[in-house]
């Protein structure tokens, strides 16, 4: 196996524990993890730093679904977004609801005309593209819309 192989397969275990995580988690009627839309603070386009003040954890459970079943059906790629500029967005999910939960998920997000292209922490790019691809930029869109809003506080 070479490298993109193992890291595309601990790409999906990793994302298919998180999932089957968030099931078990609503199926008990209680919801303990967390997913976060936000945008890049950091200094320097590879800094996976974000500001999430102004976000809003995604609780309807079809919202969670959407980002969880994009970024699983999301197509391996080799074009490095980076290319396109700074991050649209940067998505933070974690299985306990706590900034210091031992499993955590951060990846930087691009948002283009036809697809989304999400680079994980690890450098894994994935393309998601179709319904998938247009739910979950419809979210990143609706997450980060107040932060191109003056602040008034």
């Amino acid at each position: 196996m070479n490298r993109k192989t193992i890291g595309s397969a601990a790409f999906v275990m990793a994302v298919m524990a998180l999932a089957a995580v968030l099931v078990l988690t609503s199926r008990a009627d209680r919801q303990t993890g967390s997913i976060l839309i936000g945008v890049p603070a950091g200094a320097g386009e590879n800094s996976l730093e974000a500001d999430f003040t102004l976000s809003k954890p995604l609780e309807d459970e079809e919202e969670r679904s959407t980002v969880t079943f994009a970024l699983l059906n999301g197509q391996y790629s080799e074009e490095d977004p980076e290319s396109l500029g700074p991050a649209d967005a940067v998505l933070w999910m974690d299985a306990e609801g706590r900034p210091e939960a031992p499993f955590q998920y951060r990846a930087r997000v691009w948002l283009t005309e036809e697809e989304v292209l999400v680079k994980t922490d690890g450098g894994e790019v994935r393309r998601v593209s179709g319904a998938d691809g247009q739910a979950l930029a419809g979210l990143v869109r609706e997450s980060t819309a107040p932060y191109a809003q003056p602040r008034t506080d």
